[in-house]
């Protein structure tokens, strides 16, 4: 339920936006469990975009961006950037700054959240 904007189902790994202030309050449907993954930014002193890939599709190629998280909520992911080849299993995050053009791959059922900021 949020504050101004009445409640509404937020569907699974769809980021939504919303004001930090007031605090929205949340439950889970049906008691399926859920794991949040929040990027938080202070208004006016910058802006991110925040996404969830889906492994087993063909390789995506990233934008460049001031920063880059990613995070992998599931399964086994391979980055390749100017630095080369870098692995990340499940609960493993990677910072790049100032990178453009990651290649990402997922093996399938894999998730990844993706943030630029």
């Amino acid at each position: 339920d949020f504050a101004d904007q009445g409640a509404r189902p937020v569907p699974p790994d769809a980021p939504t936006v919303f004001a930090g202030a007031p605090a929205p309050y949340c439950r889970l449907v049906d008691g399926v469990p859920a794991t949040a993954f929040n990027l938080l930014t202070r208004d006016g002193a910058a802006r991110g975009t925040m996404r969830i890939l889906a492994g087993g599709a063909a390789a995506e190629t990233l934008a460049g961006a001031d920063v880059i998280v990613l995070f992998a909520v599931a399964g086994d992911w391979r980055v390749t950037g100017a630095s080369g080849d870098i692995a990340l299993g499940a609960g493993a995050a990677l910072l790049a700054e100032a990178e453009a053009g990651l290649a990402i791959s997922g093996a399938a059922g894999g998730r990844l959240a993706t943030v630029a900021i």
